[in-house]
């Protein structure tokens, strides 16, 4: 997705009570998938403490809008400045991890970012069902089963006791 694709999203996306957007329209650059997703409160309230354009959320200093790269280089400076070594990117896959880890299949996957085959959502999903799995085959341990559980001997081992 690239900076100057964050467009506002149509008449319909906006709240009729507030005139505020409720969700955004993206378009992928890869395959130029449109992605419809609802704006969420932490991300409205990013896009309101800082500057906007008329039809852009992310715009320079002077009210243009950013280049994936110029918003890249700024974002790697911001993370830097923070002892961070991560990239907008990194953010992406963050994204998509947590909403696989939150129960996302790989269709609602696709939705959120805009991809058009089953190989990367499917790589996201199957990362958060082994983690899941093994959390469930963890606490099946951490029950009290005497058939699972080992015993914390009292004296040491070949004491001769």
């Amino acid at each position: 997705m690239t900076i100057r694709d964050f467009s506002l999203p149509a008449p319909a996306a906006y709240d009729t009570v507030t005139r505020k957007p409720i969700s955004i329209r993206i378009k992928t650059e890869k395959t130029g998938a449109e992605v419809i997703a609802p704006l969420l409160p932490p991300l409205a309230q990013s896009l309101a403490a800082g500057p906007t354009g008329d039809l852009h959320f992310i715009v320079g200093e002077r009210g243009q809008p950013l280049t994936k790269e110029t918003f890249g280089n700024w974002f790697g400076e911001a993370c830097r400045a923070a002892g961070v070594s991560k990239s907008a990117h990194g953010l992406r896959k963050a994204g998509a991890a947590r909403a696989a880890t939150a129960g996302a299949t790989t269709s609602q996957l696709k939705a959120i970012f805009g991809w058009t085959d089953e190989k990367m959502p499917s790589l996201y999903a199957q990362s958060a069902d082994r983690e899941r799995l093994a959390r469930a085959a963890m606490s099946k341990l951490e029950r009290n089963n005497p058939s699972t559980s080992i015993p914390n001997p009292d004296a040491k081992v070949g004491n001769g006791e």
